[in-house]
């Protein structure tokens, strides 16, 4: 009888602690979902309410771009008293902008080749082999003999150390320094080398810095921002700044170059390069070649989709040239001076 009671007693006592080691578990267990949650919840709270406008407005970044247009401005009209007759002295023209989007190109060197080929005309060959001013911007650093006088002095002189500059610099042909061909081959490494970049590595943060400033902006050592004395500019890499330290190093900033905070964040903050102008102010012509060549790339496409042996190897098949965008710009055009102006 005492062995039964006994034996009973210490089937008690076990059967209790097991139930108490059951709730010290699953109190340990509430405890770790609990703090499991409540680190959630504050990191929701960081990036929904603290950081949220920071947070969408990196994303936005991340998948659009803005550029800024001239805007189109009224004409101005000249009448004369005598005649009555009204003559315009300065009016808008509309010509188009070529950029490459670099996160969707595939090919860099292809596309650059093509619109290397279409951009570099022999008309403009000869505008830039004669130093004329209508020469594409663009294109005028590969004729720097024909726009920089001094570059035509070895091509005349006679190797002498006391040889004296003549006062007339002779005449020099294009065809015996560049041709057309090696001009678009050029182009086309520039204009690749540009689209090859994915994210934005330069960023002006402000033209025609003063040397206070720039030397404030060298004794804040910020990594990844620059002040250059020879051109007064003040740069920035995004790749190289530190992005969690974005808001501090805008606010650091702003004082020195009396610019916005919040638009010297946007500034720096790192994201994909998503526009890399090539030409502006193309000839009609121009513009309605490049919308033949992205046709027939189209074109092209669809029918090797359509060869495709399966819907995946369709959906693997994509147009070489849709990065090519045309944005049309409104220029200042002066009819009587023929001169151009943004």
């Amino acid at each position: 009888m005492l062995r039964g009671v006994a034996a009973q007693s210490s089937y008690s006592i076990s059967e209790t602690q097991r139930k108490r080691l059951v709730k010290q578990r699953l109190f340990i267990v509430y405890g770790v979902l609990l703090v499991c949650g409540l680190v959630i919840l504050s990191r929701l709270m960081e990036l929904q309410i603290l950081r949220g406008a920071e947070y969408h407005e990196l994303a936005q970044a991340q998948h659009f771009g803005g550029v800024v247009l001239p805007a189109k401005r009224g004409e101005i009209l000249s009448r004369n008293s005598k005649s009555g007759e009204t003559s315009i002295l300065a009016t808008n023209t509309t010509l188009d902008l070529v950029y490459v989007d670099p996160l969707i190109t595939d090919d860099p060197a292809f596309v650059a080749e093509q619109l290397a080929d279409v951009l570099v005309t022999e008309d403009s060959h000869a505008l830039c082999s004669g130093g004329d001013d209508n020469c594409p911007r663009e294109l005028m650093s590969f004729y720097s003999f024909a726009f920089d006088p001094l570059e035509r002095l070895p091509l005349s002189g006679t190797g002498l150390v006391l040889e004296p500059v003549p006062g007339e610099l002779p005449m020099v042909k294009a065809e015996e320094i560049i041709d057309v061909t090696e001009v678009r081959r050029l182009f086309a490494r520039n204009i690749e080398k540009r689209i090859s970049e994915k994210r934005v590595t330069f960023v002006p943060l402000l033209y025609g810095a003063d040397k206070v400033q720039m030397n404030l902006v060298r004794d804040l050592g910020i990594q990844g921002v620059y002040a250059e004395e020879d051109v007064q500019l003040v740069f920035a890499n995004p790749e190289e700044v530190d992005q969690d330290k974005v808001s501090g190093t805008a606010r650091k900033l702003a004082d020195v170059l009396e610019i916005d905070p919040d638009v010297l964040r946007r500034m720096l903050r790192s994201r994909p390069l998503r526009y890399v102008p090539v030409m502006r102010r193309l000839p009609p012509l121009l513009s309605s070649k490049i919308r033949e060549i992205q046709q027939a790339s189209a074109r092209e496409t669809q029918e090797l989709r359509k060869q495709a042996p399966t819907t995946e190897a369709a959906q693997r098949v994509t147009d070489p040239l849709w990065s090519i965008a045309l944005i049309p710009e409104h220029w200042r055009f002066y009819p009587v001076r023929m001169l151009w102006v943004s």
